[in-house]
């Protein structure tokens, strides 16, 4: 039972640090957003908003900066 006790501890506490973690985010682009995990749905909405001020998907941002594998490299030239 102790086990138990220990595991559901352990992912209170790893879910109230994404929690916060996300708030600081949030923090940074100007979003205050209460503590509590009852507030996560406002996070959510935050989140999922297209017209709030976050990034959207860096990763497929940086996708399309770079050039694709099988394309030649840019010739350096004057």
């Amino acid at each position: 039972m102790a086990v138990l006790f220990r595991a559901r501890q352990r992912l209170v506490h790893q879910r109230t640090d994404l929690v916060h973690a996300l708030r600081a985010i949030l923090c940074e682009y100007g979003h205050v957003v209460a503590q509590g995990i009852h507030h996560l749905t406002r996070i959510e909405g935050i989140v999922e908003d297209p017209k709030s001020n976050l990034p959207r998907n860096p990763a497929s941002a940086e996708a399309d900066d770079r050039p694709a594998a099988n394309s030649p490299a840019p010739e350096k030239g004057g």
